[in-house]
């Protein structure tokens, strides 16, 4: 089958605008007030200020197990860590208590001292009334 010579330009251009399209539509795909880690292995939650829960959806990216401590800070200070093996999905709630919008909160999987970079985190924060019995 030949195409036209005036043919190859209108579809390069066409390829060229959906793929453009596309990108831009998966660089939105964030739903609010949830972030995804970037490949630092650390990732911070800018929220309003308030008390509340953070909960985090932990997804290993290799075929095994990481062991690690999972860490929250809050302007680089820990305030709550707790030790995490991720097989394939785990979730973990942790607390957290800042009054200032400007508090830097950094969410990340540590392992001998340095981030794992082989987990993916899905981060969301409940409101202060959501308790955990």
């Amino acid at each position: 089958m030949k195409i036209k010579a005036w043919a190859t330009p209108i579809l390069i251009s066409i390829l060229l605008i959906t793929t453009i399209i596309g990108l831009g539509s998966i660089s939105n795909l964030e739903g609010k007030d949830v972030l995804e880690l970037d490949d630092t292995g650390i990732t911070e939650i800018d929220y309003d200020s308030q008390n509340g829960v953070v909960y985090v959806s932990i997804y290993n990216r290799g075929e095994d197990p990481e062991t690690g401590n999972i860490i929250l800070e809050i302007d680089g200070a820990v305030v709550e860590e707790r030790e995490v093996v991720v097989d394939q999905k785990k979730e973990v709630y942790l607390d957290f208590d800042f009054n200032s919008p400007s508090d830097r909160v950094s969410v990340y999987l540590e392992s001998d001292g340095e981030p794992v970079r082989g987990v993916g985190f899905m981060v969301d924060r409940y409101p202060e009334y959501y308790t955990l019995e």
